[in-house]
């Protein structure tokens, strides 16, 4: 190769270089979209056709800026969701070290920018389980229920229903009526070890998409997940990964943008 060839090629994957390091620590971490999934079964009875549901998880809020987060509730409440169900991390330890009565009323207003009819509900994660009393005042604050740990029937219009389980690594329920359509919403989609062929699908979020993914080489941040992103199929349970709105500690993403899920119930 001539070398005035050679360099040109230097100079372009330098360049390719940079602009990947500008996508995955500025462009790429507020590059949300809606990941639009379908649930398909003759056990969700006809009144839910077209529910749809959007779970949202890990905004480590006040780690990416005001604006952003804003951008976030306006993204979801434009899907115009019947149910809406976040999947946990909401903040990092900082925020809790630094928490006055104004950024907790600040974080609640946001909050409230979201609203669905058929209820809005609440997922701790083992980090928000640390600070469980003061997220159960302010899921309830904001209008959320905290969902760990509980089976709830959701009625749209009349006595058909299908149930909703809050998911944790001590959560022990006995599903009694397994004719009923049933939805697990969780943080950690490891727990589909437990719950598959017990529940219909499993949502969890956690992973970061990989959060740093490299071609042939996978997730260089985060592993020993069963599913990074997306969904699969695992003892007739659906378990379907979210990457997360937000990020942790490391401010970078590659190839794992942010996302929320839309779930459409189809009969």
């Amino acid at each position: 190769m001539k070398p005035h060839r050679l360099t040109l090629w230097i100079i372009l994957g330098l360049l390719a270089l940079g602009l990947l390091g500008v996508d995955a620590t500025i462009w790429s971490l507020t590059r949300i979209k809606p990941v639009l999934v379908n649930l398909e079964s003759t056990k969700i009875p006809s009144d839910f056709d077209e529910l749809t549901i959007v779970y949202f998880s890990d905004t480590h809020w006040m780690n990416l800026g005001d604006a952003y987060a804003n951008r976030v509730i306006q993204a979801i409440q434009a899907q115009d969701p019947d149910v809406i169900v976040f999947g946990g991390d909401l903040a990092n330890e900082a925020y809790y070290e630094t928490l006055t009565l104004e950024t907790r009323q600040q974080l609640i207003d946001r909050l409230h920018g979201l609203d669905a009819p058929l209820g809005q509900f609440a997922i701790l994660s083992e980090a928000d389980s640390v600070h469980r009393l003061e997220l159960e005042a302010l899921w309830m604050a904001s209008g959320f229920e905290v969902l760990n740990g509980q089976a709830l029937e959701i009625h749209a219009y009349g006595e058909d229903f299908i149930r909703i389980i809050g998911l944790d690594a001590y959560t022990s329920i006995s599903l009694a009526d397994s004719r009923a359509y049933t939805i697990g919403f969780a943080h950690d989609p490891a727990l589909i070890d437990t719950w598959a062929g017990k529940v219909d699908a499993l949502i969890a979020g956690k992973t970061h998409g990989g959060q740093i993914v490299l071609p042939f080489l996978g997730s260089l941040v985060t592993s020993n997940h069963p599913l990074l992103k997306g969904q699969t199929l695992i003892d007739d349970t659906t378990l379907i990964v979210s990457s997360g709105v937000g990020v942790d500690q490391l401010k970078a993403r590659l190839f794992a943008d942010p996302d929320f899920l839309v779930i459409t119930l189809k009969p």
